[in-house]
């Protein structure tokens, strides 16, 4: 914890992946994400379960592998994201997994954290931007249903399958 505490007073945004477990994270608890919880650190961390969308569909469920709870912030994309692998062919392979999910949050923190201004926002004020990025559906047992939506990011949706 003694890092997590360190990142927290420099002004750090965390972010954490949630597992690929299918487990209720509010059971059996998942670290690091589970950070998010403490009261004392939750206003500068934030803990990504796995969305995708299904045959078409342009609603997003939580990925079957992804844990889930209601401790969990949100849900972000996390099914066939382009990453740079070294020995790869063609430069890039599609992963799946809730660390994918944290990599789409992450990438959307740093786009926030500088304004065109050249402000640079908080960490809190970044999840605070985030949180408002997502839609809720309440029927969802994650973080009371929301998901990241990624068409706030438009470049993202070229390296996802949410195209």
């Amino acid at each position: 914890m003694h890092q997590v505490e360190k990142a927290h007073a420099a002004g750090i945004l965390m972010v954490a992946s949630a597992g690929n477990k299918e487990q209720n994270v509010d059971e059996c608890k998942h670290w690091p994400s589970h950070f998010s919880t403490f009261p004392e650190l939750a206003d500068q961390y934030i803990s990504v379960a796995a969305s995708e969308y299904v045959n078409g569909s342009t609603t997003p469920i939580l990925a079957d592998y992804s844990n889930f709870g209601q401790s969990i912030d949100l849900a972000a994309p996390g099914n066939n994201v382009r990453a740079a692998l070294v020995h790869s062919t063609n430069g890039n392979v599609p992963l799946s997994g809730t660390s994918m999910a944290a990599a789409v949050i992450s990438r959307r923190a740093a786009m926030l954290m500088e304004t065109t201004s050249g402000i640079k926002l908080s960490a809190a004020m970044v999840k605070n931007k985030i949180l408002l990025e997502t839609t809720t559906m309440p029927e969802f047992c994650v973080a009371g249903g929301r998901f990241y939506d990624p068409s706030h990011d438009p470049t993202l949706l070229g390296d996802t399958d949410y195209e």
